[in-house]
């Protein structure tokens, strides 16, 4: 069968902004394409690179308190406005393991619509992210073995039975207890953690500072964060506070919650996010949601998912079909649930595909649901690997307040996950803190993080976005966030979304353009529409999905 080119992300498990842009000119002579080829710095050195940008390795201490236990390199990209005197605005896309390099190199388009073409863009990756060191890789030199593991660890949870959830339990203490045991993780991994991060950004103002002959000491940081990147702005914050110039933070964790590692928070508006699925399909018509199928009410559509679910949790589907592209793989409902709660990352891109998804479910043919598991990719993983990255950090960064001890804990934990979210609950449950019970990794004294005192005054105030409905992030974590912050400000966006970066709200860019000129925050309680309308504004393209790029999207 055909499958559009858009269900290339669901087989990813990504659905990524598609943004790219123009080139500039090259210059062979110095022209760098790979940050191997750039010389480390303690200074930032900007060395042209990739055709339209440049890049910079820094050179940073592993702990500021402590040089003696050496350095570590950190990657910066920038892209440059065409005005002389711009301020850098840094930038982070989430994570933890998200790539700032990356995410400049494609999405500066979007950042100049949002905050203002009369900006410098940089992105970077954090420690232990992608060009970045120190070493988060539990398989250094082993890139199957990682796949293999991490597709065993990191599988949604089924709580199904206590067999079944037992094995969940142990899947992830083998994640901790190997990677604890991984010279390479176990020397400098503990250095990879949001407090060090947030150094090395006051770390790299001072240095421009000092660059342009102003005085290091009095440098503010300007930031845009997005999900993860609002955890390491509000540390930022809460360490720095008068060292702000401007700081958006988009798609709001909740700070305190993400440190104790629980995320019992994120998961709010899970399930009320995805339901829009049926109401979205419904509104749209056979014609726009192939899932729709002439139904009567978004409930019956709801039903006719609920039906699919119930199928897949009786009996799993064992999908074997060289053709596909994909190894065995059997699916069961835990991985339908875990491709919608992904989808409601962005309803406005994924309810189409999603659509596809179920339609051909309802027809007994599970290739498509296959496909988008981690579990069936043929592709062997690159030397950098966004879950380990991602867990060892979010570990770390606990520093032991995850305290689940045994079995029993577990399956309380486990329970309310569920509870919380029946679209989100297995899949959070596994990935994000059950993982760190068994890990014996610390960071050092000076980068435990310990919290966000109430009434923090910045130099600046803190502008947070929330979305509406937001299956990662509920809003109601950027209202506490902002609590915290004294003069902070809220602007709502109405959307089912995690985080605004690429919607199209000229209420929301008429307002993030105007903190950035002049640091004004939205009138309290304001809510900007959006003109994007799920299954209306994007369709999926016809023809043969090419599953061969899938690992590059």
């Amino acid at each position: 069968m055909k499958f559009s080119p858009a269900f290339a992300a669901v087989a990813a498990g990504l659905f990524p902004l598609a943004l790219t842009g123009p080139l500039k000119s090259q210059d062979n002579g110095t022209m760098v394409y790979d940050f191997s080829k750039i010389k480390p710095s303690p200074e930032l050195n900007w060395t042209p690179c990739y055709e339209n940008y440049t890049c910079s390795l820094l050179e940073v201490p592993l702990d500021y308190e402590d040089p003696s236990v050496g350095t570590t390199n950190v990657a910066w990209i920038k892209w440059s406005s065409q005005n002389a005197s711009a301020e850098d605005v840094l930038v982070n896309p989430g994570g933890p393991g998200g790539s700032g390099v990356e995410f400049i190199f494609r999405a500066f388009a979007n950042l100049e619509t949002k905050l203002g073409s009369q900006f410098n863009f940089v992105g970077f990756d954090p420690r232990g992210v992608n060009n970045s060191g120190p070493s988060m890789s539990c398989f250094p030199g082993s890139p199957v073995g990682r796949k293999i593991l991490d597709a065993e660890a990191f599988t949604p949870v089924d709580d199904s039975t206590e067999y079944t959830l037992r094995k969940s339990y142990e899947r992830s203490g083998m994640w901790g207890e190997w990677c604890s045991g991984v010279h390479a993780v176990n020397g400098t991994a503990k250095y990879a953690n949001t407090v060090a991060v947030a150094n090395d950004m006051r770390h790299y103002i001072e240095l421009r500072a000092k660059s342009i002959g102003q005085p290091p000491e009095e440098a503010k940081l300007w930031f845009y964060g997005i999900s993860y990147g609002t955890v390491l702005g509000a540390t930022y914050a809460a360490l720095f506070p008068d060292r702000i110039a401007r700081m958006m933070l988009d798609g709001v964790v909740d700070t305190e919650d993400y440190y104790n590692t629980g995320w019992k928070s994120f998961l709010w508006d899970t399930d009320a996010a995805a339901k829009t699925f049926y109401a979205n399909c419904f509104e749209a018509g056979a014609e726009n949601c192939k899932f729709h199928g002439n139904s009567t009410s978004p409930k019956e559509i709801e039903e006719r998912y609920l039906a699919i679910y119930d199928t897949l949790k009786k009996s799993p589907q064992a999908v074997a079909d060289p053709a596909l592209g994909i190894q065995p793989v059997v699916v069961t409902a835990e991985d339908l649930s875990s491709a919608f709660f992904t989808s409601a990352y962005d309803a406005v891109k994924n309810w189409p595909v999603l659509a596809e998804v179920f339609t051909e479910l309802e027809k007994g043919n599970y290739s498509m649901l296959a496909m988008a598991t981690q579990r069936a990719s043929l592709v062997v993983p690159t030397a950098y690997d966004l879950q380990d990255t991602r867990t060892l950090t979010s570990c770390i960064d606990a520093n032991g307040r995850f305290n689940v001890s045994n079995f029993d804990d577990y399956k309380e934990h486990i329970d309310f996950m569920i509870k919380q979210s029946f679209y989100g609950g297995p899949l959070f449950g596994a990935i994000v803190g059950s993982p760190c019970y068994a890990l014996d990794i610390y960071p050092p004294e000076s980068q435990i993080f310990h919290g966000v005192q109430p009434g923090t005054k910045t130099s600046t105030p803190i502008l947070w976005i929330g979305s509406t409905l937001d299956a990662a992030t509920a809003i109601r974590g950027a209202r506490k966030m902002s609590s915290l912050f004294t003069g902070s400000e809220v602007l709502e966006v109405n959307v089912t979304r995690h985080g605004t970066m690429s919607i199209t709200s000229p209420c929301e860019d008429e307002y993030t353009r105007a903190y950035f000129a002049s640091t004004s925050l939205p009138p309290p309680g304001t809510v900007c529409e959006v003109e994007d309308i799920p299954f209306i504004t994007y369709t999926l393209p016809e023809g043969p999905a090419r599953l061969a790029k899938r690992d590059a999207l």
